[in-house]
């Protein structure tokens, strides 16, 4: 059971972890993140934890799929793709080949008045 007495300790940077270690920080930013995590523990703890499941996540790759190769997918750019019929306009065509809606007016002997 956990003890409700735990206090979560947080800092605003971790959020910095992700694009540092996949090399999408500028190069201000990464030193300036690499001089943070030297004091702030959490930020180490949760870097660690972070490169440690992308390590496990790329050695599995590595041991069930590199040895797998990579499909050829050809794309047939030479046949046009021709878009179909939108469903408004197929309802426009169909629901004019009933009279009805053809002629633009209803028909009154078609009509019973509703008495309340």
């Amino acid at each position: 059971m956990l003890d409700s007495t735990i206090q979560v300790i947080n800092c605003e940077r971790v959020a910095e972890i992700v694009p540092y270690i996949y090399g999408e920080s500028a190069a201000v930013e990464r030193e300036r993140f690499e001089l943070h995590i030297v004091d702030c523990g959490i930020c180490t703890d949760e870097l660690a934890a972070i490169a440690e499941a992308r390590f496990s996540v790329y050695e599995w790759n590595q041991v069930e799929f590199a040895s797998i190769p990579t499909p050829n997918f050809v794309i047939p750019y030479d046949n046009p793709v021709i878009a179909s019929e939108g469903l408004i306009a197929r309802l426009k065509k169909d629901l004019f080949l009933y009279p009805v809606f053809r002629s633009g007016k209803r028909q009154q002997q078609h009509l019973v008045p509703l008495q309340y």
